[in-house]
């Protein structure tokens, strides 16, 4: 599969170039060109209303390069993560062209891709397990994670507007490790204390008899 790397110097994406003077590049072939042309075909066929933007064949093609820029330095190179963008691409309401930011935002891998909850999700699930970190149930541990950065003690005491923009700032951190392959694990869950067996009746009728005799 051809990657983007070779298209960033391609000055017309129609057409394969000869190599020029510098004798480190070599010339751009048909086939490297045809990764960027068969993406914006399909981003021409989503977006109708492209033409307000690229008005002449040299703006499609200055509009290529920067887009190929604009994914290489991303690292957005084969077409499976172009699939991702153009999946989103297919349910904007938009009629017109996405800015290459705009398209390399839809082609990376969001949090539930990785099985993570959205952030809001995610720091009230840290609150509520604040109380009891080790017993109770995590659905992710990059939420144990941020949650501990923050502080247990400080999702259980304080108030919303401190204890929320710091989780939200932790919880960012360890999503943003989770995508570079970080493996956080969770406390090892201890099973809950049994429950408090009642008296029995002898030991309540012993009692008894010794509080009325104490209070004779």
């Amino acid at each position: 599969m051809k990657t983007l790397n070779t298209l960033v110097n391609q000055h017309d994406f129609n057409q394969p170039q000869v190599a020029n003077e510098q004798p480190q590049r070599r010339a751009i072939t048909a086939a490297d060109a045809q990764v960027m042309n068969e993406l914006f075909i399909e981003l021409m066929s989503i977006f109708p209303a492209w033409k307000q933007a690229l008005t002449t064949p040299e703006q499609v093609a200055h509009a290529k390069k920067t887009w190929t820029k604009a994914m290489i330095e991303n690292g957005i190179t084969d077409k499976r993560r172009m699939a991702i963008g153009l999946r989103v691409a297919r349910q904007s309401n938009s009629p017109f062209l996405p800015s290459a930011g705009q398209f390399v935002e839809w082609c990376l891998p969001k949090a539930d891709d990785y099985g993570l909850p959205d952030e809001r999700t995610a720091y009230l699930e840290a609150c509520q397990n604040s109380h009891n970190v080790t017993t109770s149930s995590w659905s992710h541990p990059a939420i144990f994670y941020a949650g501990k950065q923050t502080g247990f003690f400080l999702l259980k005491t304080a108030k919303e507007d401190k204890s929320w923009p710091m989780f939200k700032r932790n919880y960012a951190d360890a999503v943003k490790q989770v995508k570079a392959g970080q493996v956080f694990e969770t406390p090892e869950r201890l099973p809950p204390p049994p429950p408090a067996e009642p008296a029995k009746p002898e030991t309540i009728t012993t009692t008894l008899t010794q509080l009325k005799t104490l209070f004779a």
